[in-house]
């Protein structure tokens, strides 16, 4: 029982998560969904960089300029072993 619970403590502290920002350019609302499904993916390639098998999480998406738009991501996973 208590080996199990120091593996528990152990997989916690490797849990991790980042916010990741993007800022793109979309003149036409109908355009829109094609750009949020790129941020998506540009988070999680940068997710992939420190964690295993990461999860995004839409947190917001904001007009921020005439035609740009800030989206802000969560990625949440293991963190990678450092070696």
């Amino acid at each position: 029982m208590m080996l199990r619970l120091n593996e528990r403590v152990r997989n916690i502290k490797k849990l991790g998560f980042k916010h990741i920002y993007t800022i793109f350019p979309c003149v036409f609302k109908r355009n829109l969904p094609s750009f949020i499904y790129d941020a998506e993916k540009s988070a999680r390639e940068k997710g992939a960089q420190d964690y295993e098998n990461p999860s995004v999480e839409l947190v917001s998406i904001q007009k921020v300029g005439f035609v740009k738009y800030l989206v802000v991501w969560k990625v949440r996973g293991y963190r990678k072993q450092q070696i």
